[in-house]
C-alpha cells in the first residue's frame, strides 16, 4: 500500500483526474513562481486549479494517498 499523505486540510480541494494526476485548489496555495508567469501559467488550469505532477489515489474515507 503507498503511503498515505491525509485528509485534505480544511478549505482544500483535491480532484484526482481520470490520468491519476492529483490537482488542488484554495486559498491556502501558492499563487504561482516567483519571476516566472511561463511556468504559473502552465501549472495552473483556467479555474485556479494546480497541476501537481503527481499521481494520487483517494480511500473511501477521504484520505489521499
Amino acid at each position: 500500500m503507498p503511503p498515505r499523505v491525509g485528509l485534505p486540510i480544511p478549505g482544500m480541494e483535491v480532484d484526482i483526474r481520470s490520468t491519476g494526476e492529483l490537482f488542488c485548489r484554495g486559498r491556502q496555495l501558492f499563487s504561482g513562481y516567483w519571476g516566472l508567469p511561463d511556468a504559473t501559467r502552465k501549472s495552473f488550469d483556467d479555474d485556479g486549479w494546480f497541476q501537481t505532477g503527481d499521481t494520487a489515489d483517494r480511500d473511501d474515507y477521504g484520505y489521499i494517498s
